[in-house]
């Protein structure tokens, strides 16, 4: 069996998720020194915007050993902003670290970062970090996890006396090879540490009959029974271990390590079957041109091994890599349940398989940005070498959403927030010498539908055929957009199923009220047709998005904006002005929350009213206000004439392309016909 954990290190800013990263690595002696966060040094940071900046903003990949395993780690960015880029690494784990601080606990990103990771099922160690830091505390700490996060959290260690070296500091299931009996009086003399060790006896026959069967009888529970029972419960998501400890000063780092190979879930990847692996990164280098970051599912890969993408086109490996933060070493293959880097593919974007395509996998549906703004050279001589610039940049972040209008030569950029602004600006001149102004940034609104409706495409000019008929329906809010095939490959060969689904993702790029993204919807493919000879797969791709296209220009349309959750901390005397602000802004709140001699308050409000709230409400408070505010959800906009009326809010396509017209040939001649 492989010795194989690929985990990714995920945390709100500034909870200590880079130099824990660090940690790991010196103590398994991947390093040799200790970098820091804050004075730019760290191995895993070390792009120029990042040391300036002393956040993570890149997901970066290192590789180390730890009790005869291999631990690839995944360093995420912990900022709202580059949320997207946090995602999208999450699609090489096998499991996770979320680091939350003992100080400022569990924090408004946390709670996203949390959902993140149950929405893809990922199993889940939590470490609570800064213990020894003034102002730390874990019972507060627990009750945040229990009222935001989770109630199945596991505490796997005891502290009950904190000192400079964390004196009474207990790891209850690795610092001995013990057995006890529940019932009993254990073999320690600690009250504090045999309390803790019921407790989570009891927590895990909540879960585990076994356990439970064993604890009522009074029966002695070996440890290895423990540790098979805690593992079982992470692979199922069903418990959550926390550890403690301080990253600062290497405490609880090998408790961490020990975590991740005794009860984290081995690796499932089977290197007889065929090669398969998922793109979850894309980085170009000067040297080499792209590269791919993958996780290779099964198989093996080897260089100058010739693969296919998701377009059954050929792909040949020019090399294979594995990195260690800005380094790396060239290797000859990589095996199924590895993550690296594969040069020389040309034509795999983010999310894209390689080789065969695992059965049940869908296209992820990726945050979206929720803001948009113009990216304007200084110098116009500029223009061309930055649409290059920003093309290359948008295959990175495919978030960015770039949208060129060739008439009015303007660029657009779609973003998450003004930090990834200062960001991108700073990026664009640091990578391609090229001097940018991001203006001020509009709401990213998006379009979804309310009744059914079906879509037919019949394409075939010269030597091409193809034809689609879809039926759309609304989905539920926040599902985005799905896929379903009614058709039997008698009917249709798979490849070309396979090019529809992609198409009808491209097809609901843009809705009927301002062009924008249609989401919360289902796409069922119900018919399609091919010819034997004239049929090439990008037939499928125009027939599929013209099909979906005519289908939403049956449907009624409805707006939809994005929303922040917001939490504002504030003196007494000020909360009536906030709740009048909120209100004006057309937002809500909850009931308010009296915390001393001050009041915090809660709701959603519109982003497009709310955007730059959070500078004017410093301003007045003199900087005393305590505000935090990052995006929820999206939900029917409330002032949907005012932005229809808005010429600003339109959004350009390729009407040559987002149409719902069929071509047909006719005598020799292509005769254009609308469907009805």
């Amino acid at each position: 069996m492989k010795n194989i954990r690929n985990i990714g290190l995920v945390a709100h800013v500034d909870a200590g998720k880079t130099t824990t990263t660090e940690q790991m690595m010196y103590l398994s002696g991947n390093i040799r020194e200790l970098g820091s966060v804050d004075k730019g040094s760290s191995k895993m940071d070390y792009n120029n915007i990042e040391k300036q900046r002393g956040i993570t903003v890149f997901a970066d990949q290192a590789t180390l050993n730890w009790k005869n395993t291999i631990i690839n780690i995944i360093d995420t960015p912990g900022h709202v902003d580059f949320s997207a880029e946090l995602e999208r690494a999450l699609k090489a784990l096998d499991g996770a670290i979320l680091i939350i601080s003992a100080v400022e606990g569990v924090q408004s990103h946390t709670e996203t970062i949390w959902q993140l990771l149950r929405k893809y099922n990922i199993p889940t160690l939590l470490f609570i970090n800064k213990l020894d830091r003034v102002g730390a505390d874990l019972n507060r700490v627990y009750k945040e996890i229990q009222e935001n996060l989770t109630g199945d959290f596991l505490p796997i260690h005891k502290v009950y006396k904190i000192e400079k070296d964390f004196d009474g500091f207990v790891d209850l299931i690795n610092d001995k090879e013990y057995s006890w009996n529940s019932h009993s009086d254990f073999d320690i003399e600690d009250k504090m540490e045999t309390e803790g060790k019921i407790k989570l006896i009891e927590k895990l026959a909540d879960k585990d009959d076994f356990i439970l069967e064993k604890y009522l009888e009074g029966e002695a529970i070996e440890k290895q029974q423990l540790v098979d029972s805690i593992k079982i419960n992470i692979e199922e998501c069903r418990l959550y271990p926390v550890l403690v400890g301080s990253s600062m000063n290497g405490i609880g780092i090998s408790n961490l390590l020990d975590a991740v190979v005794d009860i984290l879930p081995d690796n499932k990847g089977n290197d007889d079957k065929d090669f398969s692996a998922v793109i979850y990164k894309v980085k170009f280098d000067d040297s080499i041109g792209k590269l791919s970051y993958v996780r290779v599912l099964d198989g093996t890969i080897k260089v100058r091994d010739t693969i296919f993408n998701e377009f059954g086109e050929e792909e040949k490996i020019t090399q294979i890599r594995k990195y260690n933060g800005e380094k790396y070493i060239s290797i000859e293959k990589l095996i199924s349940g590895e993550i690296g880097v594969l040069c020389g593919i040309k034509n795999g974007k983010i999310g894209d398989y390689l080789g065969v395509k695992k059965g049940g996998e869908e296209k992820e549906k990726f945050i979206t940005s929720i803001l948009i703004s113009r990216v304007v050279p200084k110098n116009e001589e500029d223009l061309s070498n930055l649409l290059k610039a920003v093309e290359i940049l948008n295959e990175e972040d495919p978030s960015l959403q770039m949208q060129w209008d060739s008439d009015k030569k303007q660029l657009s950029i779609n973003i998450m927030g003004f930090v990834q602004m200062e960001v991108l600006k700073q990026l664009i001149k640091d990578r391609f010498n090229i001097e940018v102004e991001l203006e001020k940034p509009k709401v990213n609104y998006v379009e979804t539908i309310i009744e059914k409706s079906t879509g037919f495409c019949h394409f075939e000019p010269k030597k091409h055929y193809a034809e689609v008929e879809v039926e759309i329906e609304p989905n539920e809010r926040g599902k985005g957009a799905e896929f379903i095939s009614e058709l039997s490959v008698d009917i249709l060969p798979l490849q070309y199923q396979h090019t529809i689904e992609k198409a009808v993702y491209e097809g609901v790029k843009h809705g009927k009220l301002v062009g924008s993204n249609v989401t919360d919807i289902k796409i069922k493919l119900i018919a399609g047709k091919h010819h034997l000879e004239h049929t090439h797969g990008g037939d499928f791709r125009i027939a599929a998005i013209r099909a979906v296209q005519q289908a939403l220009s049956k449907n009624k349309s409805i707006l939809l904006e994005p929303l922040y959750r917001y939490k504002i901390t504030v003196d007494k005397e000020l909360a009536g002005k906030v709740m009048s602000d909120i209100l004006r802004m057309s937002g809500n709140f909850e009931e308010p929350l009296i915390l001393g001699d001050k009041i915090c308050i809660s709701g959603e409000v519109p982003i497009s009213t709310a955007m730059y709230y959070q500078t004017e409400l410093a301003s007045a408070t003199s900087g005393k206000a305590v505000v935090s505010m990052q995006f929820s959800r999206y939900d029917t906009c409330h002032n949907e004439e005012e932005v229809l009326a808005n010429s600003e809010n339109i959004v350009d396509k390729d009407d040559s392309l987002y149409n719902g017209v069929s071509l047909f040939r006719e005598k020799k001649k292509m005769k254009k016909v609308v469907e009805d």
